[in-house]
């Protein structure tokens, strides 16, 4: 690649990216920054017009790390997404993937060097399980109503385990079982599990 080209990156740059970077991630599964936080409350909406927001800003980093964008995509994709939603996940692939190599052409990078839409879909195949466990935990405190939800305080303060968290009753229950049935079919169907 020549200086005058618009992708260009110094070798010096590269190089210097490599020595900061850890060992484990150096390889092209673990190059990209990932949040792994998908809850709402994580970020800032500019919602102006409420059916189109117009800007996002990450405000919670405590649990990010370096790792593949896959990740917190099936774990977002498959908590939220209804059944009619799950089937067409390569449409939303390739949009995020677009708006990705987009923001990295900004950064002097290319998206099928950096990390290809072939990568991409390779970790979102060996991932996907994860977004089908996390559904699991996950999608019942989300669909319970407020009055519902169990006082996480109130449980770690007795000593219960983590399991404690999700064992309450909720008008939800019909909805919750078919959200699952739906994601464990999808999954089957895809070969996840």
């Amino acid at each position: 690649m020549e200086e005058t080209d618009e992708n260009y990156v110094p070798e010096e740059a590269e190089e210097a990216a490599m020595q900061i970077l850890p060992e484990k991630s150096r390889n092209a599964y673990d190059k990209e920054f990932k949040m792994f936080e998908s809850w709402i409350n994580s970020r800032k909406i500019n919602e102006e017009d409420p059916t189109a927001p117009s800007d996002v800003r990450l405000i919670d980093w405590q649990i990010s790390k370096t790792a593949s964008p896959a990740l917190d995509l099936v774990y977002f994709f498959l908590v939220h997404s209804p059944k009619e939603i799950l089937y067409d996940y390569e449409s939303y692939l390739k949009v995020y993937y677009a708006t990705l190599s987009k923001n990295l052409r900004e950064f002097s990078c290319e998206a099928e060097k950096v990390f290809p839409y072939s990568t991409l879909l390779q970790h979102w195949n060996k991932k996907a399980k994860i977004g089908l466990y996390m559904s699991f935990m996950v999608l019942k405190l989300m669909l319970c109503d407020s009055e519902e939800a169990p006082d996480f305080s109130e449980i770690s303060d007795s000593g219960k385990g983590v399991l404690s968290f999700f064992d309450f009753a909720t008008k939800a229950t019909g909805t919750f079982e078919t959200r699952i049935r739906d994601l464990v079919e999808f999954c089957i169907a895809k070969g996840y599990v």
